[in-house]
């Protein structure tokens, strides 16, 4: 029986011996999130002719190349103490041309590109939304980046 633990147990040690001088890479991946929360008001928004929307370009240097194409970017909207993941539609009292007045839907977005993030608000009736009055409520939004993270350790 000693006879063949024991070349057992010293086949066992060479091959623990050999395999802790290799030179292989430990990849361990993770992320880092950031926030930005940022309050749009009535007049931070841009009506542009030809467009039918409203936009606000917010800078943000944390959106690199790696997050945009690579990470993964979330925006919310606050309601009270309540957050809406956008795309978000909600209710809004607008007053047409005629004098007339009606509820539309409103629907918040965003795109982004490295450095920059755009908000955008649209009416989903097709017209530019009605922002340019003074009881457009200010409305906060909350940025949330993941960044993805590589740690390479060579051993």
């Amino acid at each position: 029986m000693k006879k063949i633990l024991l070349p057992m147990l010293a086949a066992l040690l060479m091959g623990t011996a050999f395999t802790s001088c290799s030179t292989e890479e430990v990849i361990l991946e993770s992320s880092v999130v950031r926030v930005k929360e940022v309050t749009v008001y009535h007049s931070d928004w841009v009506l542009q002719d030809g467009l039918n929307y409203a936009y606000c370009e917010v800078d943000w240097p944390v959106l690199t190349d790696g997050v945009v194409y690579g990470g993964n970017v979330v925006v919310y909207v606050y309601d009270n103490s309540l957050q809406n993941p956008l795309p978000y539609v909600y209710p809004t009292n607008v007053v047409y041309d005629d004098g007339t007045t009606g509820i539309v839907g409103e629907n918040l977005r965003f795109d982004m590109e490295p450095g920059r993030i755009t908000l955008i608000m649209q009416d989903l009736d097709g017209y530019q939304p009605q922002i340019n009055r003074e009881n457009t409520p200010s409305m906060t939004f909350r940025i949330v980046a993941t960044i993805p993270v590589k740690y390479i350790i060579e051993q």
